[in-house]
């Protein structure tokens, strides 16, 4: 029998990326830290799906989905959450998307 390895989503905590978000500490070559730039960048596809699951409609224990993957997105941090490579989906659509895509 083959095991699966499983990935527990974790909701996003919207609050503590919104306040992340806020912060201006920059690298000593003068860029935004990772970190800043990934809640900025996970905001903007919160706010462009309304703050809900695209696929139901739900308001709570959202998450980012990578559309085609983690797998594809050789890059920082940072430059995974892509507005053109990113949605937002509820736990529960995205545990049904990532079992039936296996």
């Amino acid at each position: 029998m083959e095991v699966k390895n499983k990935m527990k989503l974790i909701p996003l905590n919207i609050k503590y990326l919104k306040e992340k978000a806020k912060q201006k500490n920059r690298q000593p070559n003068g860029t935004l830290k990772n970190s800043i730039q990934r809640a900025r960048n996970i905001l903007r596809i919160l706010e462009r799906d309304n703050y809900m699951c695209i696929k139901c409609g739900n308001k709570e224990e959202l998450t980012i989905d990578h559309i085609n993957g983690r797998k594809f997105s050789k890059c920082d941090n940072a430059s995974k959450y892509k507005l053109d490579k990113c949605q937002t989906l509820c736990v529960k659509c995205h545990n049904y998307k990532n079992e039936n895509n296996r």
